[in-house]
C-alpha cells in the first residue's frame, strides 16, 4: 500500500518540511527500495509503543547531517505521536524517475488491522506469466476487503506509460505551443 501527504517533521526546535508515505512491512521489496541503514518494517514493531519509522537520505542528510537516526524518537508536535526511527532507505521519488528526490519518512500500516487507514493504492507482486484469471481473482479477494471502493488493476509498466504520457509528453507539447 503507498498513500501520501506532508507535514512538518519537527527536530531539535527546526521544522522541516516532509513526506509521509503509509506503506506495509512489504513495500520496500515490492519497491525495490535500498534500506542503506538501519532496517525495514518488521512484525516485532507491533509491540513497540511508538510509531516506527523509515526516513529517507534526503531527510537524513537535511536534518540528522553526520548524526545516524537510527533509534532517535521524533515526536509530532501536535498530536504528541512519538515516532522511533528504525532505518533509512536511499532517496525515494513516489512518482517515478522523472521526480524530484522528496524529503520524507514512511510510516508502518498495518492493513489487516481495523483500525489502519485505508490505503488509496495498493501494490501487489505476481509470478511473471500470470494470466487474467490471476487478475480477477486478485480483484475479487481485494473487493471484498473495501466493497464500496472502485478498483482497477495495471501494470506498472502501464501505469509508468500513462505517467510518462500525461506528465511528461504532455508538459513537451505544452512548451512547444507555448515556445
Amino acid at each position: 500500500s503507498n498513500s501520501i501527504w506532508t507535514t512538518g517533521f519537527e527536530w531539535n526546535g527546526m521544522m522541516h518540511s516532509a513526506s509521509i508515505w503509509l506503506v506495509d512491512d512489504a513495500f520496500a521489496e515490492v519497491a525495490n527500495l535500498n534500506v542503506i541503514e538501519g532496517r525495514w518494517f518488521a512484525p516485532e514493531d507491533d509491540a513497540s509503543p511508538r510509531t516506527a519509522i523509515v526516513i529517507t537520505r534526503q531527510l537524513r542528510d537535511e536534518i540528522f547531517e553526520s548524526e545516524s537516526p537510527v533509534g532517535q524518537i521524533q515526536i509530532d508536535k501536535d498530536d504528541k505521536e512519538e515516532r522511533l526511527i528504525v532505518g533509512v532507505v536511499d532517496n525515494y521519488r513516489y512518482q517515478g524517475e522523472f521526480e524530484a528526490h522528496i524529503g520524507g519518512f514512511f510510516a508502518r500500516n498495518i492493513i489487516t488491522d481495523t483500525a489502519s487507514d485505508i490505503p488509496s493504492e495498493a501494490i501487489f507482486t505476481v509470478r511473471n506469466g500470470s494470466d487474467a484469471r490471476v487478475e480477477a481473482a486478485l480483484l475479487k479477494r481485494v473487493s471484498a476487503i473495501a466493497p464500496n471502493t472502485t478498483m482497477r488493476i495495471e501494470t506498472l509498466s502501464d501505469a509508468r506509460r500513462g505517467y510518462i504520457q500525461k506528465n511528461i509528453l504532455g508538459a513537451g507539447v505544452f512548451v512547444a505551443i507555448a515556445g
